[in-house]
Protein backbone atom coordinates (compact mmCIF):
# COMPACT_ATOMS: atom_id res chain seq x y z
CA UNK A 1 0.00 0.00 0.00
CA UNK A 2 1.23 3.43 -0.83
CA UNK A 3 0.74 6.91 0.52
CA UNK A 4 -1.02 7.79 -2.75
CA UNK A 5 -3.47 4.89 -2.25
CA UNK A 6 -4.11 5.98 1.31
CA UNK A 7 -4.78 9.57 0.26
CA UNK A 8 -7.04 8.52 -2.61
CA UNK A 9 -8.95 6.03 -0.45
CA UNK A 10 -9.47 8.50 2.40
CA UNK A 11 -10.65 11.22 0.01
CA UNK A 12 -13.01 8.84 -1.81
CA UNK A 13 -14.55 7.43 1.37
CA UNK A 14 -15.16 10.86 2.92
CA UNK A 15 -16.56 12.21 -0.36
CA UNK A 16 -18.89 9.19 -0.67
CA UNK A 17 -20.00 9.53 2.94
CA UNK A 18 -20.67 13.27 2.56
CA UNK A 19 -22.58 12.69 -0.69
CA UNK A 20 -24.70 10.03 1.01
CA UNK A 21 -25.43 12.33 3.97
CA UNK A 22 -26.48 15.04 1.51
CA UNK A 23 -28.93 12.65 -0.16
CA UNK A 24 -31.09 12.93 2.98
CA UNK A 25 -33.14 15.98 3.85
CA UNK A 26 -33.04 17.33 7.41
CA UNK A 27 -36.27 15.53 8.32
CA UNK A 28 -35.18 12.10 7.05
CA UNK A 29 -31.70 12.62 8.52
CA UNK A 30 -33.33 12.56 11.95
CA UNK A 31 -35.81 9.68 11.49
CA UNK A 32 -35.23 6.34 13.16
CA UNK A 33 -35.53 3.87 10.25
CA UNK A 34 -36.19 0.74 12.32
CA UNK A 35 -36.10 -0.43 15.92
CA UNK A 36 -32.58 -0.50 17.34
CA UNK A 37 -31.09 1.69 14.62
CA UNK A 38 -29.41 5.04 14.79
CA UNK A 39 -30.73 7.86 12.63
CA UNK A 40 -28.60 8.90 9.64
CA UNK A 41 -27.69 12.02 11.63
CA UNK A 42 -26.44 9.87 14.48
CA UNK A 43 -24.36 7.78 12.08
CA UNK A 44 -22.79 10.97 10.73
CA UNK A 45 -22.15 12.25 14.25
CA UNK A 46 -20.53 8.90 15.12
CA UNK A 47 -18.15 9.32 12.19
CA UNK A 48 -17.36 12.88 13.27
CA UNK A 49 -16.68 11.79 16.86
CA UNK A 50 -14.66 8.71 15.88
CA UNK A 51 -12.55 10.22 13.10
CA UNK A 52 -11.93 13.78 14.25
CA UNK A 53 -8.49 13.21 15.78
CA UNK A 54 -5.59 10.86 15.31
CA UNK A 55 -4.47 9.48 18.68
CA UNK A 56 -0.93 10.63 17.94
CA UNK A 57 0.14 13.03 20.65
CA UNK A 58 2.50 10.32 21.91
CA UNK A 59 4.30 8.37 19.16
CA UNK A 60 7.28 6.06 18.84
CA UNK A 61 9.26 4.33 16.14
CA UNK A 62 8.35 0.74 15.41
CA UNK A 63 10.21 -2.08 13.70
CA UNK A 64 7.16 -3.37 11.84
CA UNK A 65 5.72 -2.26 8.51
CA UNK A 66 3.46 0.78 8.79
CA UNK A 67 0.61 -1.02 6.96
CA UNK A 68 0.92 -4.43 8.63
CA UNK A 69 -2.58 -4.40 10.15
CA UNK A 70 -4.47 -2.83 7.22
CA UNK A 71 -5.68 -6.10 5.69
CA UNK A 72 -6.97 -7.34 9.06
CA UNK A 73 -8.73 -4.01 9.63
CA UNK A 74 -10.37 -4.23 6.19
CA UNK A 75 -11.44 -7.84 6.73
CA UNK A 76 -13.14 -7.03 10.02
CA UNK A 77 -14.68 -3.62 9.37
CA UNK A 78 -15.86 -4.30 5.84
CA UNK A 79 -17.69 -7.46 6.92
CA UNK A 80 -21.20 -6.00 6.91
CA UNK A 81 -22.68 -9.14 8.44
CA UNK A 82 -21.04 -8.28 11.77
CA UNK A 83 -22.92 -6.04 14.20
CA UNK A 84 -20.54 -3.94 16.27
CA UNK A 85 -21.07 -1.90 19.41
CA UNK A 86 -19.47 1.54 19.57
CA UNK A 87 -17.62 2.49 22.75
CA UNK A 88 -19.54 5.02 24.84
CA UNK A 89 -17.24 7.94 23.99
CA UNK A 90 -18.21 7.78 20.30
CA UNK A 91 -21.91 6.97 20.67
CA UNK A 92 -23.88 9.90 19.23
CA UNK A 93 -26.69 11.70 21.02
CA UNK A 94 -30.27 11.33 19.85
CA UNK A 95 -30.93 14.92 18.85
CA UNK A 96 -31.76 17.02 15.80
CA UNK A 97 -28.87 17.07 13.29
CA UNK A 98 -28.49 19.50 10.38
CA UNK A 99 -27.00 18.47 7.05
CA UNK A 100 -25.06 21.71 6.48
CA UNK A 101 -23.36 21.54 9.90
CA UNK A 102 -22.50 17.85 9.53
CA UNK A 103 -21.17 18.41 6.00
CA UNK A 104 -18.88 21.23 7.15
CA UNK A 105 -17.52 19.14 10.03
CA UNK A 106 -16.88 16.16 7.75
CA UNK A 107 -15.14 18.34 5.14
CA UNK A 108 -12.90 19.83 7.86
CA UNK A 109 -11.98 16.38 9.18
CA UNK A 110 -11.22 15.13 5.66
CA UNK A 111 -8.91 18.09 4.99
CA UNK A 112 -7.18 17.68 8.36
CA UNK A 113 -6.40 14.02 7.58
CA UNK A 114 -5.30 14.74 4.01
CA UNK A 115 -2.89 17.31 5.47
CA UNK A 116 -1.64 14.72 7.98
CA UNK A 117 -0.84 12.36 5.11
CA UNK A 118 1.29 15.11 3.55
CA UNK A 119 2.95 16.44 6.68
CA UNK A 120 3.35 13.66 9.27
CA UNK A 121 5.56 10.60 9.54
CA UNK A 122 3.01 7.85 8.96
CA UNK A 123 5.39 5.08 10.04
CA UNK A 124 5.28 6.11 13.71
CA UNK A 125 3.26 4.09 16.21
CA UNK A 126 0.51 6.01 18.02
CA UNK A 127 0.68 5.27 21.75
CA UNK A 128 -2.22 7.41 22.93
CA UNK A 129 -4.86 4.77 22.33
CA UNK A 130 -5.14 1.12 21.35
CA UNK A 131 -7.80 -0.11 18.95
CA UNK A 132 -9.54 -3.08 20.61
CA UNK A 133 -8.27 -6.43 19.26
CA UNK A 134 -5.64 -4.64 17.14
CA UNK A 135 -3.53 -2.86 19.75
CA UNK A 136 -1.45 0.17 18.84
CA UNK A 137 -1.60 1.31 15.24
CA UNK A 138 0.75 3.39 13.16
CA UNK A 139 -0.48 6.73 11.84
CA UNK A 140 -0.80 5.04 8.45
CA UNK A 141 -3.01 2.31 9.92
CA UNK A 142 -5.12 4.81 11.88
CA UNK A 143 -5.74 6.83 8.72
CA UNK A 144 -6.61 3.67 6.81
CA UNK A 145 -8.90 2.62 9.67
CA UNK A 146 -10.63 6.02 9.46
CA UNK A 147 -11.18 5.44 5.75
CA UNK A 148 -12.47 1.87 6.25
CA UNK A 149 -14.67 2.90 9.19
CA UNK A 150 -16.17 5.70 7.08
CA UNK A 151 -16.79 3.22 4.25
CA UNK A 152 -18.56 0.86 6.66
CA UNK A 153 -20.87 3.63 7.80
CA UNK A 154 -21.57 4.79 4.23
CA UNK A 155 -23.01 1.32 3.75
CA UNK A 156 -25.07 1.80 6.93
CA UNK A 157 -26.39 5.16 5.65
CA UNK A 158 -27.46 3.53 2.37
CA UNK A 159 -29.28 0.85 4.37
CA UNK A 160 -31.03 3.53 6.45
CA UNK A 161 -32.05 5.39 3.30
CA UNK A 162 -33.51 2.21 1.80
CA UNK A 163 -35.51 1.47 4.96
CA UNK A 164 -36.91 5.01 5.01
CA UNK A 165 -37.90 4.79 1.33
CA UNK A 166 -39.58 1.42 1.88
CA UNK A 167 -41.65 2.88 4.74
CA UNK A 168 -43.14 5.57 2.49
Amino acid sequence: MTILNLKSNLQTQFDNFIETVQSFDNASLNKIPFKGSWTAGQVAQHIIKSTDQLPDKNVAATNRKEDEKVLDLKNLFLDYTLKMEAPDFIVPSLKEYKIDIITKQLEDIKEKHLNSIKSKDLKLLCLEMELPTFGYLTRYEWLYFISIHTQRHSHQLENIMQHLKNRN
